[in-house]
């Protein structure tokens, strides 16, 4: 029987129904803040009513009182004239936004996820802002702009269905393993010309056939996640980038782990990067992709490797100031630099006895999978253990209970057979 791959629409059909968030759970809070809303709108317009009442009565007597009276009652009516209309304006602008909300409300009950119906909401706010700086004053953009801040901040702050299918496909990367071999297609290398490929370079898969397969197979094993990271490594990632962290996975425990961070207000993309601990200190120094400045990769003003011209032609490393060159180019072996060329876009860090290897982007498996393959050809050379990182540790298989730990208590060893009772063996 011939094991056929799964279609992308069916294979996905499940990941990307989990991919939308149940948004039904938050309307009920919704239909009751839109009630309030829309009921206290109207309770306001009526109080404003009964404050217009009063300056009218206010304006009806100014000119009744003696004139040295007559000044009090002109404030007095001002003063009514100026709470009433911030209380019929507030109440105005309250009753719109309620409808706004329990629309909103009532489409997630039907489906629709709850930041793509809180569209309507920032529409309408727009139209409350604008009467509210009509009616009232301009000081009301303190309020409608800070709210106006917050419904954008939620509405842009929903994780895509690709991501999120994207984030549990990398966790199936123990179910992809081990892989396949694929005939290499034909066709050009995408980096390199035939001249400079080798005899013996393994073949180039086809993209998404592992995906696809891991999305189908039964029972499926995924990398474990955890919480945060060791505190050196997570000190690292600091320095990599900013943004929101989707996840944290072994790989290596203690030693690697693979984290994907999204983009927010402090990071302008998502990425990827592994952070290892080294077995022993290495030459710091950043490696990154030649800059590309009007079409043009700008020259190389880092470390050159003079026996390997195309790495120099692509990649920009650059030493920090205690690090000497020759370390690094020692360090930045013909592999690494193999593997940095094939998957182009990699930043390569070494900080010490910690490195990170980190792709910028949005988050693409298949590239992720390369990313892992090249941290796991470093770790094999200088990593702590120096294990593979295509053998991850700590995996959750489905179905299985997840491994305790061991207390840690020592069996007691069995006393030996010349033992006396009192415990004193003889001489």
């Amino acid at each position: 029987m011939v094991d056929t791959p799964p279609t992308a629409a069916s294979a996905s059909a499940s990941a990307s129904a989990s991919a939308v968030p149940d948004d039904k759970a938050h309307a009920p809070l919704l239909l009751v803040s839109a009630l309030v809303m829309t009921g206290g709108g109207f309770a306001l317009r009526k109080v404003a009513t009964s404050y217009q009442a009063a300056a009218a009565d206010l304006a009806a007597r100014v000119f009744k009182e003696p004139p040295d009276s007559r000044a009090a009652v002109q404030a007095q009516k001002i003063a009514a004239d100026n709470l009433a209309d911030l209380i019929h304006g507030v109440g105005t602008a309250l009753i719109p936004l309620g409808v706004a909300v329990l629309i909103a409300a009532v489409l997630s009950l039907a489906g629709v996820s709850l930041r793509r119906a809180f569209v309507l909401v920032a529409l309408v706010l727009l139209f409350v802002a604008y009467y509210l700086v009509a009616s009232v004053g301009i000081e009301t953009l303190i309020f409608t702009s800070l709210l106006g801040v917050g419904v954008l901040a939620f509405i842009t702050s929903e994780r895509s269905a690709r991501t999120v299918r994207a984030i549990e496909d990398m966790r199936l990367l123990p179910t992809r393993l081990p892989r396949p071999e694929e005939p290499r297609p034909s066709g050009p290398h995408p980096f390199r010309s035939a001249s400079e490929l080798d005899d013996d370079e393994p073949p180039r898969r086809p993209y998404g056939a592992d995906i696809l397969r891991a999305r189908a197979a039964s029972p499926k094993r995924r990398l474990a996640e955890v919480k945060s990271l060791p505190a050196q490594l997570q000190r690292l990632l600091t320095t990599v980038g900013d943004g929101s962290v989707s996840g944290y996975f072994t790989l290596k425990h203690d030693a690697a782990y693979l984290a994907l961070i999204e983009a927010d207000a402090t990071s302008l993309e998502d990425y990827a990067t592994v952070v290892m601990r080294l077995e022993e200190p290495g030459p710091r120094f950043r490696a990154r992709p030649l800059p590309i400045v009007e079409g043009r990769r700008v020259p190389n003003t880092g470390v050159v490797f003079k026996k390997d011209p195309d790495f120099s032609a692509a990649y920009l490393v650059e030493p920090s100031p205690s690090a000497n060159p020759k370390d690094v180019r020692r360090f930045l072996n013909g592999a690494i630099r193999d593997e940095l060329y094939d998957l182009d876009g990699v930043w390569l860090v070494i900080d010490g006895a910690y490195a990170s290897a980190t792709l910028y982007g949005p988050f693409d498996v298949d590239r992720i999978d390369k990313l892992v393959e090249l941290a796991d050809v470093f770790f094999a050379e200088y990593g702590l253990g120096g294990e593979s990182l295509l053998d991850p540790d700590d995996v959750t298989v489905d179905g299985m209970p997840k491994n305790k730990k061991k207390t840690g208590k020592k069996k007691r060893k069995p006393a030996s057979p010349g033992a006396s009772a009192g415990g004193a063996s003889p001489a």
